[in-house]
């Protein structure tokens, strides 16, 4: 049955892709509050046609700020889009993915190397905060199950001091519609599947629910590892987590 459902959702998600790459043709001629309610409308179809609904809390601070969330999934992309429409840095290899990486250059993702890649992220991250456009990044670095959030990496906060803007944290916690509290999502990204898989795993099942808190604005502050730091200790405080676990 799950996998009827499956068909189903990809062939109306067909035509929404194919929109969204129209639409992203035009993104360089769209004023700013047209391209975020394009891009939040957009993002909001594909999570409902992937059986994915975001529950939200708690408000994300007016003027620039750098979001930050915990990682799970690929779709957390679409998870954070649908409310706030921001410039996300994302891993280089997001750009090679067949139609994603082409459409998520196309609205003006930065992307970044492993390794070496931080310095330039964190010009680039700083050059978009200074002229006033948020930016979203995850800075565990990689997935995770869904069941706790690993270490803020501090790096990349460095864009934030430099730019003088606060720090926005929010937790994204996973759940599968009729599994057990605590076991983790099957939307995760964190196991060896690649994307295609992933997406197939994900649809192919009960609706997953995810809950959404945009927590308060931590800084500005001049110490990136203090900012860091607490943004961390503030969404791993959603209650829904259980460890810290990649």
């Amino acid at each position: 049955m799950w996998t009827l459902f499956a068909v189903a959702r990809l062939v109306m998600m067909l035509p929404v892709l194919l929109l969204g790459i129209f639409l992203s043709l035009f993104v360089p001629l769209m004023p700013r509050p047209v391209y975020r309610f394009v891009a939040a409308t957009w993002y909001g179809t594909m999570l409902a046609l992937m059986g994915v609904r975001g529950r939200y809390q708690g408000t994300v601070a007016d003027g620039t700020v750098l979001m930050v969330s915990n990682h799970v999934s690929w779709a957390d992309i679409l998870v954070i889009g649908a409310r706030w429409p921001y410039t996300f840095l994302a891993m280089h290899e997001i750009s090679r993915w067949p139609v994603v990486g082409w459409l998520a250059r196309r609205i003006g993702t930065l992307f970044i190397r492993r390794g070496k890649g931080a310095p330039d992220a964190i010009r680039q991250v700083t050059d978009v905060l200074r002229a006033g456009r948020p930016v979203i990044f995850f800075p565990e670095g990689r997935t995770s199950y869904g069941t706790g959030v690993g270490r803020f990496h501090p790096r990349i906060f460095q864009a934030a001091v430099d730019a003088r803007v606060p720090v926005q944290p929010v937790a994204l916690y996973y759940r599968d519609r009729l599994a057990e509290p605590g076991a983790g999502t099957r939307a995760t990204f964190a196991d060896d599947a690649g994307f295609v898989a992933s997406l197939w795993r994900t649809m192919a099942g009960p609706p997953v629910d995810v809950h959404v808190i945009a927590f308060e604005t931590v800084g500005p502050l001049e110490d990136r590892e203090a900012l860091a730091r607490r943004a961390c200790e503030l969404v791993r405080g959603h209650p829904g987590f259980t460890a810290d676990s990649h």
